[in-house]
């Protein structure tokens, strides 16, 4: 009688070896554990600010934090430079927003941008000056979608308007001596801050009036009827 086939057993592997996993997965991705234990090579984008240490508290039944004044403006401070980028209907992938920003926007500095929620983007930027850029561009459509920006505030709050917003105004029979961005800087004070002036009237070719003005107005911050006339 013919003897039964002997068959090897399977190699054992290593103690300090993982099995493959099934179902084609593959086996680099990484555990829970190696995550929290792995340094953090991203530089994080806001910068600790320090804190005073706080017993912990509670308001009714559920724990409360407590930040004073102070600590409240540092951190304040470090995302003033933030713009939120409203869409009103249908919006481009994070991917096209971040792409058409660095490539049309001309910025100084790299600028971090997230997404808030389906409508809203922050884009924080790397300095106050190409803060005042984007808020002063013209255009305001990506992929055909229709945006609105406006300047980060503290007491911003998804679903409410913000009443400052970027807007354009004219100076009519402005005296050519007064062209100058100083002098334009100090008349637009009236109304607000003062973000650029458009190439038309920076180029000293454009007499007939200061053509375009770009400034950020509080329209709760301002007089409820327009103004008509700045005396010089």
């Amino acid at each position: 009688m013919a003897a039964n086939p002997v068959v090897p057993p399977p190699a054992l592997q290593p103690p300090d070896q993982q099995l493959p996993l099934s179902h084609g997965e593959g086996s680099s991705r990484p555990s829970f554990v190696s995550m929290v234990g792995a340094k953090v090579s991203t530089k994080p984008r806001l910068q600790p600010v320090p804190l005073a240490s706080r017993a912990p508290v509670s308001i009714g039944n559920a724990p409360a934090v407590l930040f004073s004044p102070v600590e409240v403006d540092q951190l304040n401070k470090q995302v003033a430079n933030t713009i939120i980028m409203k869409f009103s209907v249908g919006r481009p992938s994070l991917l096209e927003i971040r792409s058409h920003i660095l490539s049309e926007w001309k910025l100084e500095h790299e600028p971090a941008i997230g997404l808030l929620d389906p409508r809203h983007i922050t884009i924080h930027m790397g300095s106050i000056s190409d803060a005042k850029l984007a808020l002063a561009r013209h255009s305001k459509m990506i992929k055909n979608c229709m945006f609105r920006l406006f300047r980060w505030t503290p007491d911003f709050q998804i679903g409410k308007d913000s009443c400052i917003a970027p807007v354009w105004v004219r100076f009519p029979k402005l005296p050519i001596q007064y062209f100058n961005i100083s002098s334009l800087e100090r008349i637009g004070a009236c109304l607000g801050t003062v973000l650029s002036a458009d190439e038309r009237t920076l180029g000293f070719t454009h007499q007939m009036y200061a053509r375009r003005i770009a400034l950020i107005v509080d329209y709760w911050g301002i007089r409820q009827d327009v103004v008509a006339r700045i005396f010089v």
